[in-house]
Formats: C-alpha cells, sequence, structure tokens
C-alpha cells in the first residue's frame, strides 16, 4: 500500500528549518544570468548557423560576438554596479 504524500516544506521544530536558509537567486542576479545566457547564445546561434551552411560571414559574426560578449558582459555588469553603489549612498 503506497503512503500519502508529504509536502516538501519542512515542519517548523525540524533541522531543516533552523538551519541556512534556501538558496534562492536575487532579482538582480536572475537578469544578469539571462543577460548572460542571450549574450552566449545569440552569437553561438550564427556560429552553428553559418556552420551548417558554409557561410563564412555568419561564423565571423558568431566569433566576434562569442569573444567579445564576456568583455561587454562585464564592462555592463561593472557600471551596473557603480550605479547600484551611486544611488545606495544618496
Amino acid at each position: 500500500m503506497s503512503q500519502p504524500l508529504q509536502s516538501p516544506a519542512a515542519p517548523q521544530g525540524s533541522p531543516r528549518s533552523q538551519g541556512r536558509p534556501r538558496f534562492q537567486f536575487s532579482l538582480l542576479g536572475l537578469m544578469v544570468l539571462m543577460l548572460f545566457a542571450s549574450m552566449i547564445g545569440a552569437p553561438l546561434y550564427y556560429f552553428v548557423r553559418g556552420w551548417q551552411t558554409g557561410r563564412v560571414d555568419m561564423k565571423l559574426i558568431g566569433m566576434v560576438g562569442v569573444l567579445a560578449g564576456p568583455l561587454l558582459l562585464t564592462i555592463l555588469v561593472s557600471v551596473m554596479v557603480a550605479v547600484a553603489q551611486r544611488l545606495g549612498r544618496k
């Protein structure tokens, strides 16, 4: 005979509820993660499509995007952190 399913939430008195809180993304962290995924995904699409069709120009767009993407992401995150710090001081 099967046992009834228990809810995933831990009861108040259990050791799990008194330990560390569960890991959660902040909204800013989630936005940066999505930005990173889109900045890598778009150039890789062009790179793979150029590889399949044999078009050199699409491969070039993809390679430039993949190589310049992390640098642009670093600059963008740096600017966002600086703006957040400046707005936090006022």
